[in-house]
């Protein structure tokens, strides 16, 4: 049995610090999970192997509703925790947080 060195990617839990509606980062992350996914086959390709599993990625929400400082981590795959933190840095919310930045973290959970 030879699965493809790709995997689904689904948005887990998403926890906010600061005035932003939850519901609005899960938004702005899900219009990029489709990239999340390409790291994944990209790392996993590069690896010659499948390692399923989440990661937690930590992202600050600047006044502008725009993304800072991504990081990412928990990856089994090289690379898997640098490619989705650059990924993460396109996340965009539709509302801006009603006073300065806040803090979000989520996961990406990878699965056959």
């Amino acid at each position: 049995l030879n699965l493809p060195l790709q995997a689904r990617s689904a948005i887990g839990e998403v926890t906010i610090r600061g005035s932003l509606p939850t519901s609005s980062v899960r938004r702005a992350v899900e219009r990029i999970n489709l990239q999340f996914a390409a790291c994944y086959a990209r790392a996993a390709q590069a690896a010659g192997k499948n390692q399923f599993g989440s990661l937690t990625v930590e992202v600050e929400i600047d006044e502008r509703g725009r993304a800072r400082s991504p990081t990412a981590r928990g990856a089994k795959l090289s690379g898997l925790n640098d490619c989705v933190a650059e990924a993460a840095s396109k996340v965009i919310s539709d509302r801006a947080p009603d006073t300065g930045t806040i803090h979000a973290s989520f996961k990406v959970i990878f699965s056959p």
